[in-house]
């Protein structure tokens, strides 16, 4: 990464990477857009996430994270899809 990458990704009910391991530090914004769903969550975590241990995120809202040279980032959607913008910038 040399600059700036944004992307839209569609999170349903199996896990999908958001960001992916990279060699140095980032910060990465993920915003979910919208949900099929319009009680639905999305839950971010590990490679493994789900509805009991992922940060919830709400259509509209937005998390911003440090994330580690090694870690990777996963989203689950609780019903339906959900439309997921990720913006990552390398420190």
């Amino acid at each position: 990464m040399t600059g700036p990458t944004a992307r839209g990704t569609i999170v349903a009910d199996t896990p999908v990477e958001l960001a992916a391991p990279w060699w140095t530090r980032r910060k990465v914004l993920i915003t979910c857009v919208t949900t099929s769903d319009p009680g639905g969550v999305v839950y971010v975590g590990g490679p493994s996430v789900s509805a009991d241990d992922g940060y919830p995120l709400r259509a509209r809202e937005r998390l911003q994270l440090d994330l580690a040279p090694d870690a990777a980032l996963f989203a689950v959607a609780s019903t339906g899809t959900a439309d997921v913008r990720v913006l990552e910038t390398s420190e």
